[in-house]
């Protein structure tokens, strides 16, 4: 199973929610550091770039929150750890933006059928009602 670079995973989503048009002339760098990493280090980092950027007074659409869904057999289990994503079948990272209702940012690793899917767009749901205050 091929596992897509934490660098591409944190690529895919700025596009989405940065303002590129008023950044046109700017260099924004993200760095992340990882103390420790019992699982779901890519969406964590992702969520932590979010309010970094909104800390900084960088322009965003929106604040995203990133989670990791990981099925193993018949379990679907969401945020899983390091030992738990050994043991899972297929991965899926989902980030979205709260507020606006959309989900920004989907990864699937494996093979997934249609009722996990069907979970995952409840979760995407539950994203889409959270509200950063």
């Amino acid at each position: 199973m091929s596992i897509l670079p934490p660098s591409l995973s944190f690529l895919v989503p700025f596009s989405c929610w940065l303002t590129i048009l008023l950044l046109v002339l700017a260099v924004v760098d993200i760095f992340v550091t990882v103390l420790q990493n019992d699982g779901s280090a890519v969406e964590a980092g992702i969520t932590c770039a979010s309010l970094a950027l909104a800390d900084a007074g960088i322009e965003m659409y929106d604040m995203v929150a990133a989670c990791a869904v990981g099925v193993t057999g018949s379990q679907t289990l969401v945020d899983y750890t390091d030992e738990e994503g050994k043991e899972a079948t297929s991965r899926i990272l989902v980030s979205a933006m709260g507020s606006l209702n959309e989900v920004t940012h989907v990864v699937v690793t494996g093979e997934i059928d249609g009722q996990v899917l069907t979970e995952v767009q409840s979760l995407s749901t539950f994203f889409r009602h959270l509200r950063v205050a």
